[in-house]
């Protein structure tokens, strides 16, 4: 039988032989079975097997080792968004969520692999945990200022009550981390009831610096055990996806599962928004295709079985989860050209059965695709096609079916198509990319009840129920002009707790140069409650809600402007590519009062 070190050693090296190829940028985790992934990696790039890789390191001592092996180091700040990170765990739950940081190195690892593409877990089958907390400290980073303080606050914690907590020791002083930060040691005698609500409390201390819970981050877990090296035997069914559409790095990243999967939906018909311009609707018989006009129509929500499909004119593609899979499930979308013809496609995450849509952009005109939805365990939740207009005539209202022929496009419409698709390469992945923008309207309005500065309203952006978001919009616009207001949410930002109500998205406004005026953009008439905002050139790809995608707003929020016509743009940084306008229901973004100034 193998020993715990060469178990460690079998999952690093497999790690990095399954996962990371050359031009890649990688995250160097830290630890005892991350040891062997660095190794992997320096031996590789000393054969020549590997070239042209930076990594970054999530640790003072990873770096040392990275050095001594001769792999070039680079940092968040010059590669913001990374191929792949591997890094060790000290609890995997059923989910793929994670326990880590009792070596110290939370805050940096957090960092590094919340930006990566792909997040590669390596552990032995002693880590694999009913719950996490229940196999040893759940770390906290923390401010050494007041840190009983911080310690006492962190006990009254409704999430994590009943836990003890202990200032980490190091030789008869507080243990520093890299970051001269101290840790705190949670112990719990029952796995966390509620990881997620246990994150956002913890962090919403002041104090705390990070936490040592990794929720929906990972991508796979490798596992050694006495049976050699496998993915971990756990149900998929609260499985997280990480999917990223980027033309050829398309991936979608769900650990690979053998065992049993969930019950699949029947499958759907494929139909119209009745809220969408007129457009093609798709069915799973590739023969039978109408015009929005002839065929049934319904709401997402009401569509029997898995998913809705809608297809417009626009090039511009949505599907949305709908009553026939659970709320807390999620699924991927599958796209491509059918036949072979040429034509960007594409793989999407998909979450929430109500609500939950992904936009399907960048689509060849006149071109059929084929579209599957399963879910992450592989289970089908149901396919069909549907046929793009010709960029030249797109139909104006109820028009006859798409021509037949072949597979439904005549040949003139292909060579199109394939021009088209020459011309106009998939957009990539960025920054941008991860954000989830969508049209609301606010439902109701008010003061926040402990802070006269606040107004607390409660916005529709598609879903079951409307979210709470607390905005600061109270010294600039009164509260009978918001209420009934058609607005733009960040959806998917980490939410925040302000005076004691969780905010649960942003409301985008324009300000002039001077902030003297301030005003929630407007989504055009043409937009829906609950569409998503897009940007051309920029890839669809929101992240679920959380860390990940407030970093990544922080990191895109400078860009956000409006320009001289008072329409909402945002400016990479370099300022070498034009401003990109946000885009929604056949019309652009805009600031009501046309504002010149920023956008936040």
């Amino acid at each position: 039988m193998a020993s715990v070190e060469e178990l460690k050693k079998a999952t690093g090296y497999k790690s990095v032989d399954d996962h990371v190829t050359s031009g890649m940028v990688v995250g160097l985790g830290t630890g005892s079975t991350a040891y062997y992934a660095v190794e992997r990696l320096g031996q590789k790039l000393a054969s020549g097997e590997l070239t042209d890789i930076v990594a970054i390191p999530t640790s003072i001592r990873t770096k040392e080792q990275a050095e001594s092996l001769s792999i070039p180091l680079v940092s968040l700040d010059t590669h913001p968004v990374l191929d792949v990170a591997i890094d060790g765990a000290d609890e995997v739950d059923g989910a793929l969520n994670l326990v880590k940081g009792r070596g110290g190195a939370l805050l940096r690892e957090k960092m590094v692999e919340v930006s990566a593409k792909k997040f590669v877990v390596i552990v032995d089958d002693t880590k694999l945990v009913p719950g996490l907390g229940i196999s040893g400290a759940m770390p906290v980073e923390v401010t050494p200022f007041c840190v009983d303080f911080t310690v006492a606050r962190l006990l009254k914690l409704e999430s994590i009550a009943g836990c003890t907590a202990k200032v980490r020791d190091d030789g008869g002083k507080p243990y520093v981390t890299d970051n001269d930060n101290y840790i705190v040691d949670l112990y719990f005698t029952e796995p966390i009831a509620d990881a997620v609500k246990a994150g956002e409390e913890i962090s919403s201390l002041v104090g705390v610096v990070e936490h040592g819970l990794f929720l929906g981050m990972t991508s796979e877990v490798i596992v050694a055990g006495a049976d050699g090296v496998k993915p971990p035997p756990l149900p998929p069914s609260t499985r997280r996806s990480r999917s990223s559409t980027a033309g050829d790095d398309a991936r979608t990243c769900a650990a690979p599962y053998e065992g049993p999967r969930m019950t699949a939906a029947p499958a759907p018909t494929w139909m119209a928004r009745s809220s969408a311009p007129p457009h093609w609707a798709g069915t799973p018989d590739a023969a039978s295709r109408a015009t929005a006009a002839s065929a049934a129509v319904a709401t997402a929500s009401s569509v029997p079985g898995a998913a809705s499909f809608t297809a417009t004119p626009a090039m511009a593609a949505s599907v949305a989860l709908g009553s026939g899979v659970p709320a807390a499930a999620a699924a991927v979308v599958t796209y491509a050209p059918a036949g072979g013809a040429a034509g960007p496609a594409g793989v999407s995450s998909l979450r929430t059965a109500t609500g939950g849509c992904v936009r399907l952009r960048g689509l060849a005109p006149a071109t059929t695709y084929a579209v599957r939805v399963v879910g992450l365990g592989g289970e089908p939740l149901g396919a069909g096609r549907f046929v793009t207009a010709a960029a030249a005539d797109a139909p104006a209202g109820a028009g006859a079916p798409p021509p037949a022929g072949g597979d439904g496009v005549p040949a003139a419409a292909a060579e199109a198509a394939a021009a088209a698709t020459a011309a106009a390469p998939p957009a990539p992945l960025t920054e941008l990319s991860r954000l989830e923008f969508r049209v609301g309207v606010i439902r109701s309005v008010a003061v926040h009840p402990d802070a006269d500065g606040l107004y607390v309203e409660e916005v529709d952006v598609g879903e079951a129920a409307p979210r709470t978001i607390v905005s600061g919009l109270v010294a600039y616009q009164p509260a009978e002009a918001l209420d009934g207001r058609r607005v733009v949410v960040v959806a998917n930002l980490k939410p925040r707790v302000m005076r004691g109500i969780a905010s649960a998205g942003m409301l985008l406004c324009a300000s002039d140069g001077d902030k003297g005026v301030v005003e929630p953009l407007s989504p055009p008439d043409g937009a829906a409650v609950g569409d998503l905002v897009t940007f051309n050139g920029h890839a669809s790809a929101p992240v679920a809600p959380g860390n990940r995608a407030s970093k990544a707003f922080d990191r895109v929020v400078g860009g956000l402007r409006t320009n001289d016509e008072g329409v909402a743009v945002y400016e990479a940084p370099g300022g070498d590519a034009p401003p990109v306008p946000f885009a929604v229901g056949g019309g652009v973004v805009v600031s009501p009062s046309k504002l010149i100034g920023t956008v936040s």
